[in-house]
C-alpha cells in the first residue's frame, strides 16, 4: 500500500543552497522502481541524478523544468509502495550524472560561441543543452556566480525561442493537452430542434459548447485562470471565453464576456456580432479571458491540439459531429454520434488534475445539453 509523501530538493553538497531542475525523468501518473532516476538537478558545480528510494508512483510535479528551488523545498508529490524509512523532508539519494560532462574528443565538435576568442563560463550541462538546441552561449546572460551560465538559463532561452508561433506574441513554452470523445447524440438532436426557432438566430453545436465550457468553469473555478500584465495567472472574477473563428488562431480571439449569465438567445446574438467585427485588436479582443475555443473545420480531423494563445491558460479544440460504431453492452455494433475534444493548457496555471476534471465537466455538459438551457 502506498504512502503519500513529498519529494524535496535534496542537499547534494555542503555549500549547496538551491538547485535547478533540468529534467524530469518520471511524469505524473507514471510508476518507478527503486534506484530509477526521477529527475536531474543542477547545482553551481555539477548536475546530479535524483534516484527513487523505492518503488512507487509519481503523483504530481510541484516544480517545473527550469525552476530553481531552495534545498528542502517541495518539488513533487509521490506515493511510495513501501513503508518510508526516512522523513519526507529528508533528501533522497542522488548521484552525479556522468553523461553531462562532454568528452574531450567531442568538445571540438561543439561550437561554443560565434567568437572563439570570447570565453564563456557555463556548466557542462548548460553547454550540452545549448548545443542540442542550437543556442549560442555568447548571447545568454548567466544567473550563476560570476555570470556562469546554468542549464536553467539555456532552458529559458530555449522556451523563448520555441514559442514564436504567431504575430500575437509568445505562447506557452511547454503546453500539455488531453483529449476526450463526447457522445453528441443529444446535442445534435437539440440543435436540429432549435435551428428553426424564431428570433433566436442560426444555432450551431459551437454555441452550446460555449455554455458547456462556461458551466465547467463554474464547476471548477481553479481552471478560470487569466494572465496579468506581469505574465502571472490569477483566478478570473467572471466567465469570459475567447473564440477563434474557423479555428484560425493566428488572428486575435474575440471574447464573449460573462458567458455564464447569458441565455442561449443572447449568446448567439453576441457571438454573431463579434464574429462580424474586423480582425483587429480592440477593447473586446483584449478583455481578460481564461479559456479559448477553436473549431476544427475539417471533416477528416477528429482532434486538433491548438497552441495556448498568449494571455489564456487553456484552449479547447472541438471537432464536428461524426458517426462512429462502438460496441454496446452485448458487444454488438452501435451507431453513435461523437465530437472530439482536445484541451491544451498551460501547466504553470492549471494543474493536470484540474485540467482532467475541467475537460470531463465539458464532456458531461455536452452530453446533457438540456441542463445547460435550464441554467
Amino acid at each position: 500500500m502506498g504512502n503519500d509523501s513529498t519529494l524535496v530538493m535534496p542537499k547534494l553538497g555542503l555549500t549547496m543552497t538551491e538547485g535547478t531542475i533540468t529534467e524530469w525523468r518520471v511524469k505524473p501518473g507514471e510508476s518507478f522502481t527503486a534506484g530509477q532516476i526521477i529527475a536531474v538537478v543542477e547545482t553551481e558545480k555539477i548536475a546530479n541524478e535524483v534516484e527513487a528510494p523505492g518503488q512507487g508512483v509519481m503523483s504530481e510535479h510541484l516544480a517545473s523544468k527550469g525552476d530553481t528551488i531552495a534545498v528542502g523545498e517541495p518539488i513533487a508529490q509521490w506515493s511510495l509502495h513501501h513503508k518510508a524509512t526516512h522523513s519526507i523532508t529528508s533528501p533522497v539519494r542522488a548521484k552525479n550524472t556522468r553523461p553531462t560532462a562532454t568528452p574531450i574528443s567531442d568538445q571540438k565538435k561543439l561550437p561554443q560561441t560565434k567568437n572563439s576568442q570570447v570565453r564563456v563560463i557555463a556548466t557542462p550541462l548548460a553547454r550540452r543543452i545549448a548545443h542540442e538546441s542550437g543556442i549560442d552561449l555568447i548571447t545568454l546572460k548567466g544567473s550563476g556566480p560570476g555570470g556562469r551560465i546554468k542549464a536553467g538559463d539555456v532552458l529559458l532561452a530555449q522556451s523563448e525561442k520555441d514559442t514564436q508561433f504567431s504575430p500575437l506574441g509568445k505562447g506557452v513554452a511547454n503546453p500539455c493537452f488531453i483529449i476526450a470523445d463526447a457522445n453528441a447524440g443529444r446535442l445534435v438532436a437539440l440543435v436540429d430542434r432549435l435551428v428553426n426557432t424564431p428570433d433566436v438566430g442560426v444555432i450551431t453545436h459551437a454555441h452550446i459548447t460555449y455554455l458547456a465550457v462556461a458551466k465547467a468553469l463554474l464547476q471548477y473555478p481553479e481552471a478560470n485562470q487569466i494572465s496579468n500584465t506581469d505574465a502571472r495567472f490569477t483566478r478570473g472574477q467572471s466567465i469570459n471565453i475567447g473564440i477563434f473563428k474557423n479555428g484560425d488562431t493566428t488572428l486575435p480571439a474575440k471574447v464573449l464576456q460573462d458567458v455564464s449569465s447569458k441565455t442561449l438567445k443572447s449568446l448567439v446574438a453576441e457571438a454573431d456580432q463579434i464574429n462580424e467585427m474586423q480582425s483587429t485588436i480592440n477593447e473586446r479582443d483584449s478583455s481578460k479571458a481564461s479559456t479559448a475555443i477553436a473549431e476544427v473545420i475539417s471533416q477528416d480531423i477528429a482532434y486538433m491540439s491548438f497552441p495556448v494563445p498568449t494571455g489564456f491558460s487553456s484552449i479547447l479544440g472541438i471537432g464536428t459531429p461524426k458517426n462512429v460504431f462502438k460496441p454496446d453492452d452485448h458487444k454488438q455494433p452501435l451507431l453513435l454520434q461523437e465530437i472530439g475534444l482536445s484541451l491544451s493548457y498551460d501547466q504553470s496555471a492549471i494543474s493536470h488534475s484540474t485540467a482532467t476534471s475541467f475537460l470531463g465537466a465539458i464532456k458531461s455538459n455536452l452530453e446533457t445539453p438540456l441542463r445547460l438551457l435550464a441554467g
